[in-house]
């Protein structure tokens, strides 16, 4: 009884397969969602997009020194460190999907 809870819980399906030698037979199907898999992903976009926000504050405050002060040096170092770690994150949310 509790094996019947877990399938009609979890959800089943029946698919028949086509069977070239011998006789067609039903197979059963179980989808098990991973709780883990959403949790994870999730954390990775957050901490992604904070790394992204706090790196724009940066950009931001050293474009607005440089203007300030004539002086693009503060900018210059700051994007030697952000655009490779832009260009990573960009590369891997932006990466091609060619078969």
């Amino acid at each position: 009884m509790a094996e019947d809870l877990a399938l009609h819980a979890l959800g089943e399906s029946e698919m028949k397969r086509h069977v070239i030698v011998g006789e067609p037979f039903d197979v059963k199907v179980r989808v098990i969602e991973d709780p883990t898999k959403s949790e994870d992903g999730l954390a990775r976009n957050v901490i992604t997009f904070a790394v992204i926000g706090l790196c724009s504050i940066f950009l931001l405050g050293a474009a607005c020194l440089g203007v300030m002060t004539s002086n693009w040096t503060p900018l210059q170092a700051i994007w030697s460190v952000v655009g490779p770690l832009f260009g990573t994150i960009g590369g891997y949310y932006y990466r091609s999907t060619r078969a």
